[in-house]
């Protein structure tokens, strides 16, 4: 009897989550959009929240157009991801134009011409997309490692809420040591608070 090793169960999940994300419709991925939106705004977390970080969906992910213009109309600083050499990541204010240009990966991200550098210690909440997760906070994303670089540096680190589809949810995902956990998942029907202090954001208890 032969076991799978945890990073070739990690890519079957990859595989497996990939392949329910690009089955959804157009009308079912914008539903989710607006109901995550909406569970954000009923939540409070946006209350004390000056700066948030937020990023470009892409291939399935849960769009976050409808929330990054949410924030924009509650006057909020938003930032999003840039791929930089050396697979580093950083998070920069587009400009008054929104100028945009695609990255190695086909992402739009702020022109780095125009755009405003935004430290990652400055956000008060990272919203992060995920492949799949689980009920410890534990997250797959697309393997780059650029999430969980950006956070290994930093001890007083924003609130890591990860943005999912509620069929992304993963029993007993795999972990790797460099992994970086979540604070929160919010999908279209649940909260999922993993910290004290985000089921204080949220509003809710911690999940057992």
């Amino acid at each position: 009897m032969t076991h799978s090793s945890p990073q070739s169960t990690r890519k079957s999940i990859r595989h497996e989550m990939r392949r329910k994300r690009s089955a959804l419709t157009k009308q079912r991925q914008n539903a989710n959009a607006n109901a995550v939106k909406r569970q954000i705004l009923r939540s409070g977390l946006l209350n004390c929240c000056a700066s948030t970080a937020v990023y470009f969906s892409c291939n399935g992910e849960l769009d976050t157009g409808p929330l990054i213009l949410a924030l924009y109309s509650m006057g909020k600083i938003v930032s999003l991801p840039t791929i930089k050499p050396a697979n580093k990541m950083e998070f920069r204010i587009p400009n008054a134009q929104y100028r945009l240009s695609n990255n190695t990966y086909g992402i739009p991200e702020p022109d780095p011409d125009t755009s405003r550098l935004r430290p990652l210690w400055t956000h008060s909440v990272m919203f992060m997309p995920l492949l799949a997760f689980d009920d410890k906070g534990n997250r797959i994303g697309m393997g780059g490692g650029y999430y969980d670089r950006a956070l290994s540096t930093f001890h007083n680190r924003p609130l890591c809420i990860g943005l999912a589809h509620d069929l992304q949810y993963f029993k007993g995902i795999p972990t790797q040591a460099w992994d970086e956990t979540m604070d929160a998942v919010i999908t279209e029907n649940s909260i999922w608070a993993f910290s004290k202090k985000a089921a204080i954001a949220l509003g809710t208890k911690i999940h057992h």
